[in-house]
């Protein structure tokens, strides 16, 4: 997949991607969990919710488990997509064209991939709410039409941030 750098920075890239692949993620998951259980938290005030913003927090994160099994999921697809990918090699100016970089990525990830992972990712998504529902009815002492709405909001705002990061990149 690093075929696009010169020889002797292939591995160098290899081992950085991942890195930075790992803490990033790391970092994003916690820091999206946060956030989607804050939220939840304020909006169920809203509703006269009752509960310590640590139960929020706990049973928000029950609700992250979809995740962890789409995760199993699109890597093994992302694996078969890309590792027959054929990337040209570019030259060092080109790799600091962003215009260049993009049609790149664009050739190498393919339509397939995408609409696979976008539809994985609303399943997701719907797993999601019905955990949270669940999850924000019982950490903030919420009738369960109530602790739908709460827990649909940041679904629909999390849904929308994943389709126009897809419809950026088509």
């Amino acid at each position: 997949m690093f075929k696009i750098f010169p020889s002797d920075m292939q591995s160098m890239m290899m081992a950085i991607s991942m890195i930075i692949t790992a803490v990033s993620s790391l970092i994003g998951g916690f820091i999206s969990w946060l956030l989607i259980a804050g939220v939840m938290h304020l909006i169920s005030m809203a509703f006269n919710g009752v509960g310590s913003f640590k139960r929020t927090f706990e049973f928000t994160g029950y609700g992250f488990l979809p995740n962890l099994i789409a995760l199993c999921i699109t890597i093994p697809i992302g694996y078969y997509f890309l590792s027959n990918a054929h990337i040209q090699t570019l030259t060092m100016a080109q790799l600091q064209n962003p215009v260049v970089v993009k049609q790149v990525m664009s050739s190498i990830i393919p339509k397939p991939m995408i609409y696979t992972n976008l539809l994985i990712g609303i399943a997701v998504s719907l797993w999601n709410l019905g955990l949270w529902t669940y999850g924000i009815k019982y950490a903030r002492n919420l009738e369960l039409k109530k602790a739908f709405i709460v827990a649909l909001i940041p679904t629909v705002l999390f849904g929308a941030y994943q389709l126009y990061s897809v419809a950026k990149f088509l």
